[in-house]
Formats: structure tokens, C-alpha cells, sequence
């Protein structure tokens, strides 16, 4: 069964580079229903489209609409550019886009903030005159993306942490239950902001972007239109948007907690969204309608490509397909008799490679269990080792099957190729593994 998922998922990764996006992925899924796997190929697709970061997706898809038709989009990038402080300054146009994305994935909404960064990212290129397969764009886009990956493994309750601390926990037999939130704050905050400068300076003297274009453009200090009633709509159902999915866990009220919990953040999105096509104008006429939005915000090409690399990555990293039992086989001897450093260096590489090819959820499930009984042979804190894996882990970029962030960038091919990822995605893994090799790993040792 595995090696049928395998040959399934590596045909349609072929099919993906050559820019097929609907049909490939739904022939994979449909081979994948006779792999014994699920019942059925029904059963397959339900699985597949009903997946909850599918449904998040689909209605962020839908509820950016709302920033472009409006133009508070626009507006807002117009800002950006005629900001005093980035004025003729294109790097910090850049690293404001990235901290948007940074600071806003750590409240969990990942998704709200790729979609909303990039839509600023097509706004000012469109604005300064940039085009599809310039390198400042595929530089942002995924720049956006990988800022978001190690921004939501900052705040220590967050899913991602948590699950990988609970491997952890699970494998050691009571012998770690917890560990110090604070601590891991501090050690993710100076880890994190390690990994986004040794990424920005690659960007710099790497890929050397033509930031021409924006350190040229400038928009006029006069030009500072008030928002007009769609524009302002628009701006507070971000803030609605931002205050659902945040503001809930931050309260301490188990109830209300408990009643967004139960209503989730597809349906969290959906609410806003059927918010705003409820208002009318004086007239009596909606300023949105849900069908002008569904229309120019769902691109079927990325919602049917991510449900089937989604699908068929978390089967490759499932029991029944026996891929994590064959690299936990492989890698113990490897990794066999290393000292602290080179264990946990080695244990940085693998995962990596894991995350980035294969999924991100194998990484944790076989590398965490694996790092545990090897901590123990040679002295190394199997504490420091969980945090490191936890930000190895999630930085999975490179192929569609990584994440559902990586996907999500696959499907993006009105403004990246799948083969133009790739570059950049592997400097995204080569500055995490530097960050980690001499910032991370002393760290973890000091503070774990």
C-alpha cells in the first residue's frame, strides 16, 4: 500500500510541475481509492474535500474577495508604499510584508495571513510594475509563506508546539509532561527572529531581487483618499475576522472558549463573511453578493491540487503505509552514538529533509520518538531536542505534499511555477538549518 501512495503522490508531483492542476489531482485521487487505503473513491473525495484546511482555504478564498473588490486592498498597499518610513526604502517595504505575515501567523490564523500578505504583494507589483516570474514576486510569495512557518511555532500553546511536545510526552512514559512556557517563548522568539535575518540577508546578496522598481516609485504625500462605506466594510471585517479567531484564546472563560471552539474557524470565516453580504446600502442594495466573491476568489486549481497533496501526504505518513516504521529502521543507526551537537545537527538535517519531501507530520511522529531514545545514550536533553524539531519541522516548503502551506503555495501558479519554488524553498531550508546549527542548538542545551 505504501508503495502504491508513493508512485500515486510522485505522478502527480510530475503532473503539478508541468502546470496540470485539476485533472491530475483528481486522477491521483481517484488511483489512490483502490489502494485499499479508504472503502471507496466516494469515500476518498469526501475525505479529501471535506478536510478542514480545505474548508479554511475555500473560504479565505472567498472572503479575500471582499479586500480586492472593495480596494481596500489596494488602499492599503498604496499606504505601504507612501509610508514616510519606506519611502524609497524597497528592503523595508519587504520586511514590513514578511512581519505582517510573521506576527499574524502566531495567533494560528497561517492561512489569513499568507492570503491577505500576498494580496498586497499583487497590489504593489501591479502598482510599481513588477511582473509574473520577476524575482522580487516569487521571492515574497514564498517569503510570506516561510514567515508564517516560523512564526506560528513562536507562541508555546499553539497546535503545532504543542503536538510536538506531546510526541514527547507519549514516548517517555510520564518521564516529560510539560515543559516551561516561558521558556520555550524566549528561546522560540530569539530562534525564529535568528532564522527570518539569516533569510533575509540570503535574499540579499543570493537572490538579489531588482528592487529597482520599488526604491523608484513613489506615490504623492497629498494622496490619501478617505475609504469609501465598501472599503470600510471591508476593514472592519478584517478586524472582525482577526478579533474571531484570536481574542477566543485569550479569554478564560471555558464556556466561550468552549462555544468558538465548537464552532471552528472555517465556520468563524463564513459567519464574517456572511456578515458582510447581509449589509445593504441606501438603496437597499447588498455591497456584496456571495456569488461575486465565490466567482473572482475561488481558484479550483489550488483548492482541488491542496486536497489531494494533503490527502495523499498524511497517508504516506499513516501506519498502514509503513514509511515512518522505514525511516525509523534507517536513521537509528545512523544516528547511533553521536555527541549531543552532532545528534541534534543530524537530527536538524533529516528532519528537513522529511518535512520538505515528504510531510511535516512524519517528521514529528518518528523523529521526536527517535531523538527521545537516542538523548538518552548520549546526555542530550531531550527537551532541547523536541523545540529544535518542533521549527524544524514546520518549515516544509519545498514539495505540495510537505504542509498545507506548501500546498498552498504549489497552487499559486498565476504569479509562481511549481519549478520556481523550488530555489526558494530550499534557501528557506538552508536558513533555518544555519539558524538552528549555531544559534538553535547551543540555545536548546543552555535553556532546556
Amino acid at each position: 500500500m505504501g508503495m502504491e501512495i508513493l508512485g500515486i503522490f510522485i505522478g502527480a508531483f510530475y503532473a503539478w510541475l508541468h502546470g496540470e492542476m485539476i485533472w491530475s489531482s483528481a486522477i491521483a485521487l481517484i488511483l489512490f481509492g483502490f489502494t485499499g487505503y479508504f472503502d471507496n473513491v466516494t469515500a476518498v473525495f469526501a475525505s479529501a474535500m471535506g478536510n478542514g484546511t480545505i474548508q479554511i482555504i475555500l473560504w479565505m478564498l472567498v472572503y479575500s474577495s471582499i479586500m480586492i473588490s472593495s480596494g481596500l486592498g489596494e488602499h492599503i498597499a498604496n499606504r505601504i508604499v507612501s509610508f514616510k518610513l519606506l519611502r524609497g526604502r524597497p528592503w523595508a517595504i519587504t520586511i514590513a510584508i514578511m512581519a505582517a505575515a510573521y506576527f499574524t501567523s502566531m495567533t494560528g490564523a497561517i492561512f489569513a495571513a499568507i492570503i491577505i500578505c500576498w494580496n498586497f504583494v499583487y497590489l504593489i507589483a501591479e502598482k510599481v510594475g513588477y511582473e509574473k516570474g520577476d524575482r522580487w514576486i516569487k521571492m515574497m510569495l514564498v517569503g510570506v509563506a516561510f514567515s508564517t512557518c516560523v512564526g506560528v511555532m513562536t507562541l508555546p500553546f499553539q497546535t503545532s508546539v504543542v503536538a510536538t511536545f506531546g510526541y514527547l510526552f507519549a514516548v517517555s512514559d510520564g518521564a516529560y509532561t510539560s515543559y516551561d512556557y516561558l521558556t520555550y517563548l524566549i528561546f522560540a522568539l530569539i530562534l525564529g527572529l535568528t532564522i527570518m535575518c539569516v533569510y533575509l540577508l540570503l535574499c540579499r546578496f543570493v537572490v538579489r531581487p531588482d528592487m529597482g522598481k520599488l526604491k523608484g516609485f513613489e506615490m504623492p504625500l497629498g494622496h490619501r483618499d478617505p475609504l469609501d462605506a465598501k472599503q470600510k466594510i471591508a476593514a472592519w471585517s478584517l478586524v472582525g475576522l482577526l478579533a474571531i479567531t484570536v481574542v477566543p484564546g485569550c479569554i478564560p472563560n471555558d464556556t466561550v472558549r468552549a462555544l468558538f471552539s465548537t464552532l471552528g474557524l472555517p465556520a468563524s470565516i463564513l459567519l464574517v463573511i456572511g456578515v458582510v453580504i447581509f449589509l445593504r446600502d441606501r438603496e437597499g442594495k447588498p455591497f456584496f453578493t456571495f456569488k461575486e466573491l465565490a466567482n473572482a476568489g475561488i481558484y479550483w486549481d489550488m483548492v482541488f491540487m491542496i486536497a489531494a497533496a494533503i490527502t495523499l501526504g498524511l497517508a504516506l505518513s499513516s501506519e498502514q503505509a509503513g514509511l515512518s516504521a522505514t525511516l525509523l529502521n534507517l536513521l537509528s543507526p545512523m544516528l547511533a552514538g553521536a555527541t549531543p551537537y552532532a545528534l541534534a545537527l543530524g537530527i536538524a538535517v533529516v528532519g528537513l529533509i522529511i518535512t520538505n519531501v515528504i510531510n511535516n507530520s512524519v517528521c514529528g511522529a518518528v523523529l521526536v520518538p527517535l531523538s527521545f531514545s537516542l538523548s538518552l545514550s548520549v546526555g542530550a536533553s531531550p527537551l532541547a531536542l523536541a523545540a529544535i524539531l518542533g521549527f524544524i519541522s514546520d518549515i516544509g516548503l519545498l514539495m505540495p505534499s510537505a504542509s498545507p502551506t506548501g500546498a498552498l503555495l504549489a497552487a499559486n501558479t498565476e504569479w509562481i511555477t511549481t519549478k520556481e519554488i523550488v530555489p526558494q524553498a530550499l534557501i528557506c531550508a538552508f536558513s533555518t538549518f544555519a539558524a538552528v546549527a549555531v544559534v538553535g542548538i547551543p540555545l536548546a542545551y543552555a535553556m532546556f
